[in-house]
């Protein structure tokens, strides 16, 4: 993926974007956004999981999940440790939102042996009942 596609500080910008779209309903635009970061940066965590926190956000925990094991099989090798353990933390998490409450804690459990210090990583801990 030639590097002049979109810096991190674009990526960063359009993630907020995203975010600012999913927060004030417009689904389509957010959607656009998280999707098109999905396919420009799939070695960035931002595109998959805004993806999927707005689909959760709309009760659509099946889709959050497909897009979260869609992405991990899409990621690069080159993946930096803490992007593979955001993905796998919102993994972990839609499971659960999905009634899949082994593979749930399995995903969470993954997302902590991938970067015990990821954005994530609170959030599985206390999921799993482990101290912070």
């Amino acid at each position: 993926m030639p590097s002049e596609v979109l810096d991190s500080a674009q990526t960063r910008l359009l993630a907020a974007l995203g975010f600012l779209a999913s927060g004030a309903g417009l689904d389509r635009q957010a959607l656009t956004l998280f999707q098109q970061l999905s396919r420009l940066r799939p070695e960035r965590s931002f595109g998959p999981v805004g993806w999927a926190s707005h689909l959760l956000r709309q009760g659509r925990c099946a889709d959050a999940v497909w897009v979260l094991q869609r992405s991990l099989r899409l990621m690069p090798a080159h993946t930096p440790c803490d992007d593979l353990a955001e993905v796998r933390g919102w993994l972990g998490l839609s499971l659960l939102a999905n009634g899949e409450q082994s593979l749930g804690l399995q995903a969470l459990r993954d997302s902590l042996a991938a970067s015990p210090s990821s954005a994530v990583a609170p959030m599985a801990r206390s999921m799993l009942g482990q101290p912070s």
